[in-house]
């Protein structure tokens, strides 16, 4: 099922290159507790974005992860300079059952910084609650890439994520990286580490925001 929607997305992305195309990616990452190295937790994902006028852009996303699976689609909306905002909706299924979200975010691009930031509220078999987060990356070197996350669900269980990380990018092609940090919930805290790889295609080499939902807010688990 995973590597069928990957290659769906690829299939997707080169028939739309003259429909408006502007965008998509593909990240695959192991992710393990640092007390037990054993990489036993998968986590896909990927997203497709399109312009529709030079403002106004639509993306689609997936995000597959031993914890379930989620889908979602985000309007887009540039002021221009850097700055772009979102309106995302989508759901999730989890083990726990099947979640809906929705909520805003925002994007900002300066001085080699990409930051965002989101906030939404979710429903469903597995409860309810809210979920925000915001993440920054800063490109310190030409191949090099620091990144700082913080991610928060409140619902019938609190957890936060907190995360560091540094990526490479190989040539042109695609970027490694790797991701230290720590997930907390009611029960427990515990550290954990991740290694992927993600590519990105289009003029963005990505798509503006990235996947959201209680999934991806909780990192795969």
């Amino acid at each position: 099922m995973k590597t069928t929607l990957a290659a769906a997305l690829c299939v997707m992305a080169s028939g739309a290159l003259a429909q408006g195309f502007e965008g998509a990616e593909i990240s695959a990452a192991l992710r393990s507790p640092t007390d037990n190295l054993e990489f036993g937790n998968t986590i896909y994902s990927g997203g497709l974005e399109f312009g529709i006028t030079p403002n106004i852009g639509v993306a689609a996303g997936f995000t597959s992860a031993d914890g379930g699976t989620g889908y979602g689609l985000t309007g887009i909306y540039r002021l221009g300079s850097g700055t772009a905002l979102g309106l995302f909706v989508g759901r999730d299924d989890l083990d726990a059952g099947a979640v809906d979200f929705a909520g805003v975010q925002a994007a900002r691009t300066f001085s080699g910084i990409d930051a965002q930031a989101y906030l939404g509220a979710f429903d469903g078999d597995a409860g309810g609650g809210s979920l925000m987060g915001v993440r920054a990356d800063f490109d310190f070197a030409r191949a090099f890439t620091l990144s700082g996350s913080f991610d928060s669900v409140a619902g019938d269980s609190d957890s936060t994520r907190l995360a560091i990380g540094a990526a490479y990018r190989i040539g042109n092609g695609p970027q490694v990286f790797a991701e230290l940090g720590t997930l907390n919930d009611d029960a427990d805290t515990g550290a954990f580490i991740t290694l992927g790889a993600q590519i990105g295609l289009g003029s963005r080499s990505g798509t503006t925001f990235d996947q959201r939902g209680l999934l991806q807010s909780l990192g795969g688990f």
